[in-house]
């Protein structure tokens, strides 16, 4: 079981490795750096306005809300990716498919 695991790890770091090889040298000019906090790309609007509620927030409390497509820029990098070209995790506010569910910023893994 151990051999297996150690390759599995094995494998893994050389495609880590490789894709970081061919992927970027020089990083896309529309890859955002990973910002120090998170960064909403629209404006806030007052909390009773709808939309997704701040980022882990509930939404009481008079917190702002924020409206439908807008961004979230998250200070971690993007999951999934490796390498030094890697930009932040972006979650969007979206309405999800389930009836009578708030808005909320959803995270693509």
């Amino acid at each position: 079981m151990r051999r297996a695991s150690a390759a599995a790890l094995a494998l893994f770091t050389a495609v880590i490795a490789f894709t970081a090889l061919l992927g970027c040298q020089t990083c896309p000019s529309d890859v955002p750096p990973i910002p120090a906090a998170p960064v909403y790309e629209c404006e806030a609007g007052l909390p009773d306005a709808g939309g997704c509620p701040a980022f882990l927030t509930d939404g009481g409390g008079g917190a702002p809300t924020f409206p439908l497509g807008c961004r979230l820029l998250l200070p971690e990098q993007a999951g999934m990716c490796a390498g030094a070209c890697c930009g932040p995790q972006v979650c969007t506010c979206s309405q999800l498919g389930v009836a009578g569910s708030a808005p909320t910023f959803s995270c693509p893994m």
